[in-house]
């Protein structure tokens, strides 16, 4: 699991050791814990790399919360299904909170000043759509490269994009400022507020996936 600063978008990434295909397809990732409701996941599929083949998809806090109790879970993705025991995710995410909380003074934030708000800023739809066909940069859509990158928004008290910077890097310059150029364009978000309702300026952490789709 790859977590992004407040967990809004936590990525689940399943890699095995075989080929698979280079172009990436979507489908339903299904989660079910020992005890309580499935969970129905967004994901692609594909490979980024020879050798390997990926499931990729996102839960939020939410998602998260419903399964950190659990010590089994079972994943099912199209025809296949595999069971991971000895789950310990509410222990793995304390942990994650401390390299969290040392990624963010990295990126010159302070985590609790993050903390204090209460409800985070909320996209207003979902940041997949931002990107369309004609996004993907020729060169790199010719080349049928891929790519991610991390970028942080900080979003003033009404919700919109003050600045976008790219926190990680792709290594290819063209998906960088395109990831920025698209969140500045289009993303709108609910604002940030503290405890008391009052909105506040914050900051969003979004990773953009660049991969060519059937």
């Amino acid at each position: 699991m790859r977590l992004l600063p407040g967990r809004a978008n936590t990525q689940l990434l399943i890699e095995e050791n075989r080929d698979g295909v280079p172009i990436f397809r979507t489908g339903d990732l299904v989660i079910t814990p020992v005890s309580g409701k499935p969970l129905i996941v967004k994901a692609r599929n594909g490979s980024l790399k020879p050798g390997t083949h990926l499931i990729l998809g996102a839960l939020d806090g939410d998602a998260l919360s419903a399964l950190e109790d659990s010590d089994t879970l079972t994943l099912s993705y199209r025809r296949e299904a595999f069971q991971l025991t000895g789950v310990n995710l509410k222990g793995a995410l304390a942990a994650a909170q401390t390299c969290e909380d040392d990624l963010l003074r990295d990126w010159g934030v302070d985590p609790a000043e993050l903390r204090l708000i209460a409800t985070p800023a909320k996209a207003l739809y979902d940041p997949a759509d931002w990107q369309t066909g004609g996004d993907y940069p020729t060169k790199e859509l010719n080349a049928g490269r891929a790519g991610s990158v991390v970028i942080k928004l900080d979003l003033a008290a009404t919700g919109g994009v003050a600045s976008c910077t790219v926190v990680v890097s792709s290594g290819v310059e063209a998906f960088d400022k395109r990831s920025c150029a698209m969140a500045v364009k289009r993303a709108k978000f609910a604002p940030a507020r503290l405890a008391d309702g009052k909105p506040v300026p914050s900051l969003v952490f979004l990773n953009i996936r660049w991969n060519i789709e059937t």
